[in-house]
């Protein structure tokens, strides 16, 4: 046989599948139909159709009363046994058997199944065999969105029978409709299916018959892919049997739902089911079938489907025709309007829905995979695969996933349309240059236009396109591609260097910026706008990354520039008052700062009294500076102006919105308002993740931020999470010796010492204060910050000298710089009472401690927690002093504040608990004393770690009492874990494990143990090297030697 040969009788052989497949009265006209002129075909087909039409009449025979005998055979089945199951109601019937519902009956268990009979009475060996096969299916299938194989045998007569997974769902186009599905609702289910075809595929079993009856969704809204009857192996070596080729090439299919492949008997392959997720997905966004609009028999349903070219779905919604489904009914199963269904399945969705529906397998989608990967795309505003390329679309769908995190890069969009036309204009102002210029002009579009194109997806390997992928690719071929058009390649290394700040990559936008600088300036001079332009960007990178002093000289530079060329009064200015206003209040000059903001603000008044950007943008930097400056009221003030401003006139997704609401946080935090900050970082920190994405130092930012309300409030361990997430993507995107990273380092030390790790913590501060030393020198608030928190950090280490020498630095460097009524300088002076108390230097942390709650209570009001903190270390210290009555006085004053401003669970409030236990404790009001500790007690092991070193202390106080209660064996254990804390947290030796062990000591003795004068005399001698005879916890620890020796005397 000749290749012509040959390949006519491949079309009478197809034609001859397609045809019988239909029934008799349609089969001539679609035949005439298919071969046209050509005689020949129409007659070989022809007479194969006649030689197979007496077998087919008798079979209809045999057939139809087949049927109904299975009918009655089906009725006559119900309540029998099958295996260890009683079937209970038929719930399907079809070509090859019944199924139905069935119930244990072997009193085991409950359990509900389908079942599957054979039509036992037909006696087709192909049927058995391809029951076989869907046995075989199921049990190679493991899927959630599958109907599972359980089971499955012979009747005692030997019909065949599997048990399967009883799905009590209905059809999934029904259940969408019932329960009113939305078309991203419809996608999400659909996504499912898609995923669970995928699995077949991968099995290497293509379905063969997709279709909504097939699907069905549980009350729990999981779909269920059921009835592979007619599925076809694509590999037959899996089988443990061989297939006859007569079932093989059976016509197996719903003609409704078929492919084009499976109509014309061709080869099936997994492009089959792809087909046939179309039509199912066509229904469901659509509520219109692709084909039945126009086909009326299985003639016209075979033409459709081979030849016809389906309506996108967004134009057939409004055709009637359907009694069942009309227009009001489609779209209010899908809660929207008409016009909103047709706006949004146009476009995207018609794509994705077309692109199944490709008459050639190859067209479509390669897999179940990439179709239900393209509706994601969909989802996330990604462009999809199926969408035909074009600019706009592509760099449409990129800016709208991305939105105001790629702000700098979408500046990109603007050169796309602009630059050519620009540079034509400026042609003749830049002389023979530009005349080049001109010409490459075109070359621009192309190359910026590039940048927006998606990979091939065997290259991306699965790989999400970045706007760091495009400006990485586009840094790589500026170079190469734009060397010879200068103009254009500064203006491109300017936008992207803009594009890589903005995605926090400092160094790559650095040298593009750099570059992007001396061609300018080399080009046009040192006094030009576009020298303006990339001048006033590395100012900003400057401030970036920290180097203030570098970015407020730029800023000096680049405002003398600006006012030559535009004037005193232009919006350039008044932007780069507002960057050079910040980069002096980050050196510390407050006052000069709030000049220049006050001069930026008035200056965009009398330019515009309307509402912008650049002036919302000018009010957060004011209302930032107000906020350290304690200035609270009018800080929350001018931030929310600020945050609605920006709104109004830049959306909710510039990521200047964030930022202003990161530092809105600090007001209400240095208010007190803690929930209320909360709240509003948590929004925040979630809108600058959809912003940015996960890893950016504006995510870090809030990151810490967050954990400094949560470790406030005492969720120490979530905010220490928080601390280390932000490190990380600070220490990721902008190295070690970055100042942000000083700083996440001096916040996760914080909380490390308050749960106890100080040895972490004390490495975290040095490193943090090295950084930030070398960045900023020794006269800067960063630096001050670092050395007071290393000073408690050693206080509590008991490096007392140390300690003085560090916080005494850090109140100075505060003082000077910071004004002596900062809440900073505040911290350090109340610190630096902590220390006199420690130290037992009374009288001087007295004055130290009053002087710190009057500055805090005029500073930050009466409520603030730093007050109440206050006023409980003055009563801790009067205490310790002897003056019961005055400590009680101040405790008074604590609680009357405390009981008005923190919940229960508040630290403040547990620790007024505590110093109220010890104040009744020491007038001898045991049981009230005893009823708080335990309290005290209970709240601290709910919020605190167990190695907290004020777990400790209240267990030190309460075994104490217990001990001078007689109730020895009650107190052991409390102090033994409090020695463990201390000796967990403490370096051998330390004066507070030795407070701890006499208290200990002094518990054995009680009980008469061998041990206590060791436990004792090691403790009282810890303390005698440590603090010195004088100290009042050795003299205790001596007495309690002294009674132990006592009572053995005795």
């Amino acid at each position: 046989m000749n290749s012509d040969d040959k390949s006519h009788w491949q079309k009478v052989k197809a034609l001859f599948k397609a045809a019988r497949a239909l029934p008799p009265e349609s089969r001539a006209g679609y035949l005439s139909e298919q071969c046209g002129h050509d005689a020949d075909l129409l007659k070989a087909v022809s007479r194969l159709l006649q030689s197979a039409t007496a077998d087919e009449y008798l079979s209809g025979i045999v057939q139809d009363a087949a049927k109904n005998t299975v009918a009655a055979t089906a009725k006559a089945r119900l309540e029998q046994r099958v295996g260890n199951y009683k079937l209970i109601e038929l719930i399907g019937t079809g070509g090859m058997g019944n199924v139905y519902r069935a119930e244990r009956d072997d009193d085991r268990f409950d359990h509900q199944v389908a079942i599957k009979l054979l039509h036992a009475n037909l006696g087709d060996e192909a049927l058995v065999q391809r029951f076989q096969v869907e046995r075989q299916t199921l049990a190679n299938m493991n899927h959630p969105n599958i109907a599972r194989l359980l089971d499955g045998g012979e009747t005692d007569a030997g019909t065949p029978y599997l048990v399967m997974e009883y799905v009590d769902g209905i059809p999934v186009d029904r259940y969408c409709d019932e329960h009113r599905l939305s078309v991203p609702e419809r996608l999400r289910l659909f996504r499912k299916i898609a995923d669970a075809v995928e699995y077949a595929h991968r099995n290497l079993i293509v379905h063969r018959d997709i279709k909504p009856s097939n699907i069905l969704v549980n009350p729990a809204g999981e779909p269920k892919l059921l009835d592979f009857g007619i599925a076809k192996f694509l590999d037959n070596t899996v089988l443990k049997f061989a297939v006859a080729p007569t079932l093989e090439g059976s016509a197996l299919m719903t003609p409704e739902y078929a492919s084009p492949e499976q109509v014309r008997g061709e080869p099936i392959t997994t492009a089959t089911d792809i087909y046939s997720l179309g039509i199912l997905l066509y229904i469901l966004l659509s509520g219109r079938r692709p084909y039945l609009q126009q086909a009326t028999n299985m003639a016209a349903i075979a033409r459709a489907i081979c030849d016809t070219e389906p309506s996108r779905p967004s134009t057939v919604i409004t055709l009637e025709g359907d009694p069942d489904n009309t227009v009001p009914n489609i779209v209010a199963s899908r809660r929207t309007s008409v016009s909103r269904l047709t706006k949004l399945l146009s476009g995207d969705l018609d794509n994705i829905v077309m692109m199944t529906l490709q008459k050639d397998p190859e067209r479509r989608y390669r897999s179940a995979r990439a179709l239900s990967d393209d509706i994601e795309n969909y989802l996330s505003d990604k462009p999809v695969s199926a969408r035909p390329e074009s600019v706009t679309y592509r760099t449409g769908k990129f800016i709208r996933r991305n939105r105001w995190g790629v702000a700098a890069t979408a500046a990109i969009l603007l050169l796309i349309v602009g630059l050519p036309a620009y540079y034509s204009v400026k042609v003749t102002e830049q002389r023979n240059l530009a005349q080049l210029e001109a010409q490459k002009s075109a070359q621009v579009s192309g190359f910026l236009l590039s940048l927006f194109s998606m990979p091939d997806p065997d290259q991306a390997q699965g790989e999400r396109v970045t706007a760091r992928a495009l400006l990485d690719q586009g840094a790589l071929r500026i170079e190469q591609e734009l060397a010879d058009q200068s103009v254009v390649r500064a203006a491109m290394q300017d936008v992207m260097g803009g594009a890589y700040m903005g995605l926090g990559l400092y160094d790559r936008s650095q040298a593009l910026l750099d570059s992007a600088l001396r061609t300018r300036v080399s080009l046009f001079g040192a006094e030009h706008d576009e020298v303006l332009q990339t001048g006033t960007k590395i100012a900003e990178l400057n401030a970036a990354t920290g180097d203030f002093r570098k970015a407020e000289s730029l800023y000096r530079e680049a405002l003398k520039l600006s006012r030559k060329l535009h004037g005193n009064d232009s919006l350039h200015a008044a932007m780069l008052l507002t960057g050079l206003a910040n980069a002096v209040y980050e050196q510390g000059s407050q006052e000069e700062a709030r000049g220049y903001y006050a001069e930026a603000l008035a200056m965009h008044e009398r330019l515009s009294a309307q509402p912008s950007l650049e002036k919302a943008t000018t009010m957060h930097g004011y209302g930032w500076l107000l906020t350290n400056m304690a200035e609270f009221d009018e800080a929350e003030s001018v931030l929310r102006a600020s945050i609605a401003m920006l709104r109004e006139t830049a959306g909710a997704y510039h990521p200047e919105v964030p930022a202003a609401m990161n530092h809105l946080t600090f007001a209400l935090m240095d208010s007190g308002q803690w929930d209320a900050a909360e709240q509003n970082m948590r929004e925040g920190l979630a809108l600058t993740t959809r912003i940015y994405g996960e890893e950016h130092p504006g995510v870090a930012a809030d990151l810490q931020t967050l954990g400094t309300i949560l470790q406030k409030k005492g969720a120490y361990a979530e905010a220490e999470t928080l601390y280390r997430r932000g490190l990380a993507i600070d220490l990721k995107l902008l190295g070690e010796d970055h100042p942000y990273v000083a700083s996440d380092k001096n916040n996760l030390a914080g909380v490390l010492k308050t749960q106890g790790n100080y040895a972490e913590a004390i490495a975290l501060y040095r490193e943090s204060l090295a950084t930030n030393r070398q960045r900023f020198g020794t006269e800067h608030p960063e630096t001050a910050t670092n050395l007071s928190n290393l000073g408690l950090a050693l206080l509590q280490l008991g490096d007392f000298e140390g300690a003085r020498e560090l916080l005494a630095e850090a109140t100075q460097i505060r003082t000077v710089v910071l004004g002596a009524d900062h809440p900073a300088t505040l911290s350090s002076r109340n610190i630096f009472a902590i220390y006199l108390h420690i130290a037992e230097d009374y009288p001087a942390a007295r004055s130290a401690f009053e002087k710190s709650l009057a500055d805090r209570t005029r500073v930050l009001g009466e409520h603030h927690t730093a007050r109440m903190t206050t006023l409980l270390d003055l009563t801790e210290l009067l205490r310790d002093m002897g003056l019961p009555d005055e400590a009680a006085a101040r405790l008074s004053q604590a609680r009357e504040t405390v009981d008005a401003s923190v919940d229960e669970q508040h630290p403040v409030r547990i620790r007024t608990d505590y110093v109220d236990a010890l104040l009744r404790d020491d007038a001898g009001d045991t049981e009230a004393a005893r009823s708080l500790y335990q309290g005290v007690l209970y709240r601290y092991r709910e919020i605190l770690l167990p190695n907290d070193p004020r777990l400790a202390r209240i267990l030190m106080a309460y075994g104490d009492l217990l001990t001078r209660n007689s109730e020895v064996r009650a107190a052991l254990p409390l102090l033994q874990e409090a020695v463990s804390i201390r000796e967990a947290i403490l370096p051998a030796g330390h004066w507070e494990i030795a407070v701890a062990q006499s208290l200990l000591g002094n518990c054995e003795s009680a009980l008469g143990r061998a041990g206590a004068e060791a436990t004792l005399l090691g403790a009282r001698d810890t303390l005698l090297a440590t603090r010195g005879n004088k100290n009042s916890y050795t003299q205790k620890a001596e007495a309690r030697l002294t009674a132990h020796r006592a009572r053995d005397n005795r």
